[in-house]
């Protein structure tokens, strides 16, 4: 049996009698379906998490090097950049010390990333209780929401976010603010956002009530207690220094500004203004409906902003136009100031579509509206379903690529770049990031993390140019980004491979070789 609130909003099965407990249960319910769909999507991107070339040269493989480096005693933002938290870094380095430094560690975590975000989807949408639209939205979109992350802060980030929109939702604000606390540690950016909008809600609370001085300490202790203890901790752990310059987000936005990328400039335009696109571009890709959400979350945000402002918002509709507010304005912010490049849009979508979910519940007219954008994500859910079941048969494991997943064509490439190098003191050179040297042990081992242009600290690019001079091969890549763009980003790592002699070697593999003396 199905109830509706003034609004219209869906209230899934079992609801009925006191609202907590039939929350609870129906935040069961939705766990169990959603669940199953990103069982699904664990399953079908499986190839990919594990994919060769991502963990020789990409950032799944940086996960191993950050390791590497960190127990051989080097310092984030000292000894290498590092544009995530500290936080991250630690958890990455317990995980694989409980589960090996592998590969499938990694997938591992990510899998239980995906899983933990979903559990709090879960909640988040049972407290908001949407809409039938607004309910379908979310479990339609899941798989654009729910992602396996490339990095352990990209894991751990969204994990905690949605943690804290679901307490939220729930009205537990104090409980949110810790969880961002810890957000902002593992990768310091727009959980800033979120945290200051959700502190200002909580302040403003608290004035108009006049709280009493053991109100505010129950309402900010959470917090406080989150920040001492991680900050004494990752202190003790890798240093002031490195946590001073992890903490606040000022390395990631200068390595936007340096690499001019954005939502309305450099290769993040390309994401709504592609070359040569057509109208299937955006009515068969998420394109068209992340675009249609982004104009119903900021039009709900708006008049959910303007109920908050006046205080009008009903009691039972109080934490849901908080909710809504919140999305909207991480939204909006994330686009206008922290949005990388065309891939950009992958990072936080379920931040919109949650927002959107929430709005249905309090508009009649945007819960008919939703209808449509759930219409429109049907092609690109089943194209990218497609797109999976490609991989599965293109792509297999080998114990030539260490157990990774890879085409034919790149194993033998693989094979015949080690052909080239054999009996050759090498190193692998990746611009961003790498784990090369843990999966082939026989290579030398990193000295650096990325390689990425304002990002790159002088003194780890001084230390790859000495480790190059050093051997006699260096495998590099054009994955992600072509090996001369990249070489020539480094005069001093330019300067030392014009002694070797280049070799291609298929579509992602560059070899040098040193010349011989004359």
């Amino acid at each position: 049996m199905r109830e509706s609130n003034r609004s219209g909003s869906a209230v899934v099965p079992g609801l009925g009698g006191d609202r907590a407990e039939a929350t609870g249960r129906s935040a069961l319910w939705l766990w169990a379906i959603l669940t199953a769909v990103t069982a699904v999507e664990v399953v079908l991107t499986w190839p990919q998490t594990q994919r060769f070339i991502a963990f020789m040269y990409g950032d799944p493989g940086a996960n191993l090097a950050l390791v590497v480096l960190l127990r051989g005693g080097a310092r984030a933002m000292v000894d290498f950049a590092y544009n995530y938290g500290l936080l991250s870094a630690l958890a990455g380095d317990l995980w694989f010390r409980a589960f090996g430094l592998s590969a499938w560690a990694f997938g591992l975590f990510v899998v239980l990333g995906m899983l933990l975000t979903t559990a709090s989807v879960a909640r988040f949408t049972a407290a908001v209780r949407p809409a039938a639209s607004g309910l379908a939205l979310t479990i339609v979109t899941l798989q654009f929401a729910v992602l396996p992350m490339a990095h352990f802060a990209q894991v751990l980030e969204p994990v905690l976010i949605s943690a804290a929109l679901a307490w939220h939702a729930r009205g537990r604000r104090p409980a949110a603010l810790a969880a961002l606390t810890a957000a902002c540690a593992v990768k310091p950016a727009l959980a800033y956002v979120y945290g200051l909008v959700l502190l200002v809600m909580t302040l403003r609370d608290l004035a108009a009530r006049r709280a009493t001085a053991a109100e505010v300490v129950r309402a900010l202790a959470p917090a406080t207690a989150c920040a001492v203890a991680l900050a004494i901790v990752l202190t003790a752990i890798y240093g002031p220094t490195s946590l001073a310059r992890t903490i606040l987000p000022t390395s990631g936005a200068s390595t936007y500004t340096v690499n001019n990328v954005g939502f309305f400039r450099g290769s993040g335009r390309l994401f709504w203004d592609p070359t040569g696109r057509r109208i299937g571009y955006y009515l068969g890709t998420c394109v068209g409906i992340w675009f249609l959400s982004t104009f119903a979350l900021i039009l709900a945000g708006a008049a959910a902003g303007w109920r908050w402002l006046r205080g009008t918002s009903a009691p039972c509709d109080r934490c849901r136009d908080e909710v809504i507010v919140a999305c909207t304005v991480f939204h909006v912010v994330y686009v206008c100031a922290a949005w990388g490049g065309p891939h950009g849009w992958v990072y936080y979508n379920y931040v919109l579509f949650l927002g959107v979910a929430a709005a249905t519940a309090v508009s009649r007219p945007l819960a008919r509206f939703t209808w449509v954008v759930v219409v429109l994500a049907l092609p690109p859910l089943v194209n990218a379903g497609r797109a999976h079941l490609i991989d599965w048969r293109t792509y297999s494991p080998a114990a030539e690529t260490a157990g990774l997943w890879s085409s034919t064509q790149e194993r033998a490439d693989w094979a015949r770049a080690r052909s080239l190098t054999q009996g050759l003191r090498t190193v692998v050179f990746a611009h961003q990031g790498g784990g090369a040297a843990t999966l082939y042990p026989n290579l030398a081992g990193p000295v650096g993390l990325m390689y990425n242009k304002g990002m790159a600290l002088p003194v780890e690019v001084e230390r790859k140019a000495r480790q190059i001079a050093g051997v006699d091969a260096v495998i590099t890549t054009n994955y992600l980004k072509p090996a001369s763009d990249v070489i020539d980003l480094f005069p001093e790592i330019r300067a030392v491979l014009a002694g070797f002699e280049r070799t291609d070697v298929g579509e992602y593999l560059v070899v040098f070789r040193r010349r011989p003396p004359r």
